[in-house]
């Protein structure tokens, strides 16, 4: 096997959570990163366009940072749930352009206005599994289920912190609230099944896999999992098959 085993690399289930919202775009701010606005032109134009703002803040597009800094300035109607969505707006478009930490930022500044907003600490804690700073992740994972305890992908995604970070028994329970959760997820008993296996458990990690198979039939890497588990067993014949099983389903 590989260096992660008969899993191959940690499959990670990434699922950013998005706020739809209408882009009229009434304002937006360009230049070349050194400028800066003004403050009181900004102030004013927003001042004198208070309905529609209030009626569409998503428009209103520039660096989470500016608008922080304009409410801290008092120069915007305290409206903290606006503010916040529109945060998080902008950090979903600084991490699809792929500007980590200009996303955190974000996901920072509009958890400030709202330390329950889980989408936000969940998403922020995907970009910390994501570029390997586990511990952070498992502290926003935390964040959201506080707010939101049956959101399976939280409990899923920090059980994938927790296994990267080598804490397998509390892996194991946190794919196992996921999987209370969500049953119908095959993902989850897969991901399981790769800490259940850590900890030398084959008979039990073969369990997770056959109910993840059971539940998604066309998921290739299940069966290599599987097949491999089954190799280390000595079982040659039957291993072979499910290598052949994963072929037919992606060759």
């Amino acid at each position: 096997f590989g260096p992660d085993g008969p899993f191959g690399s940690k499959t990670v289930l990434f699922e950013r959570v998005r706020l739809v919202s209408r882009r009229a775009g009434f304002l937006r701010i360009e230049g070349d990163g050194h400028s800066r606005p003004d403050l009181a032109r900004l102030s004013l134009i927003l001042r004198t366009r208070t309905n529609r703002f209030q009626q569409n803040p998503y428009g209103f597009y520039s660096l989470g940072n500016l608008r922080t800094r304009l409410y801290q300035l008092n120069l915007l109607p305290n409206n903290s749930p606006r503010w916040a969505e529109a945060l998080f707006h902008d950090a979903n478009r600084e991490d699809e352009a792929d500007r980590k930490a200009d996303a955190v930022q974000c996901y920072d500044q509009a958890l400030s206005f709202i330390p329950e907003f889980s989408s936000a600490s969940y998403n922020r804690g995907l970009i910390f599994l994501e570029i390997g700073i586990f511990e952070a992740a498992i502290e926003s994972f935390d964040l959201a289920l506080k707010s939101r305890p049956t959101h399976g992908n939280s409990w899923n995604n920090r059980g994938n912190a927790l296994h990267e970070l080598g804490r397998l028994p509390e892996a194991i329970q946190s794919f196992t609230e996921a999987i209370k959760c969500s049953p119908q997820s095959a993902e989850f008993y897969h991901n399981r099944a790769n800490s259940i296996y850590g900890i030398g458990d084959l008979e039990a990690a073969l369990a997770d896999l056959e109910a993840a198979i059971t539940l998604r039939p066309e998921g290739s890497h299940y069966y290599v999992a599987r097949g491999n588990i089954i190799f280390e067993k000595g079982l040659l014949s039957e291993a072979l098959h499910n290598f052949e099983l994963g072929l037919t389903f992606d060759p």
